[in-house]
């Protein structure tokens, strides 16, 4: 078990669902491969680490949480290609903090796992972004605010969270030159 400062980002795929009804299952999960590939080659553009997929998202983290929140955006910039008509994106959620790296699971089966309040607050935001944004919690705006432009979203209280958040919407990433 190792304890890090990181930042914590979540990758989740719009209309999935909708995808699925539509195509069926195989087709689908093509799809779905197509997307991880996209958003992959971006985490690993921006010297982030993929840590494992959930259903239609990915979670990733840095120890540099400008690399994190660099490579959310462009993950939803990213083009999809359409699948029967029918167009997804994805949303993005990074909030940093304190972080546990740790086997996880029952003794015949570990994997690698991370855990801490910046997951669950990635985890939060990502149900809560309606849109294809990137949202920041405080701490990644804090770290990051001379490098980006992004607009105070709401000042939360997400279930299961003893303290209000506040909600930063990234708006541009400045880039060198």
């Amino acid at each position: 078990m190792k304890k890090e400062i990181m930042a914590v980002g979540l990758a989740d795929l719009t209309k999935y669902a909708r995808i699925v009804d539509a195509v069926g299952s195989e087709k689908a999960v093509d799809f779905l491969l197509n997307a991880f590939k996209i958003a992959g080659d971006s985490i690993i553009k921006y010297g982030c680490r993929i840590r494992k997929y959930i259903g239609d998202s990915i979670l990733f983290t840095s120890e540099d949480p400008f690399k994190a929140v660099s490579a959310a955006d462009e993950i939803v910039k990213s083009r999809l290609p359409e699948i029967n008509s029918l167009s997804s994106e994805f949303s993005a959620a990074v909030a940093t903090g304190e972080t546990i790296l740790a086997k996880i699971g029952h003794p015949s089966y570990l994997t690698d796992d991370v855990m801490g309040n910046s997951v669950n607050t990635a985890f939060r935001m990502a149900g809560f972004n309606s849109g294809i944004n990137v949202l920041m919690d405080e701490n990644t705006y804090n770290m990051v605010k001379d490098k980006i432009t992004a607009s105070e979203e709401i000042k939360t209280k997400f279930k299961g969270m003893e303290k209000e958040i506040k909600v930063y919407r990234l708006i541009g990433v400045k880039r060198a030159g």
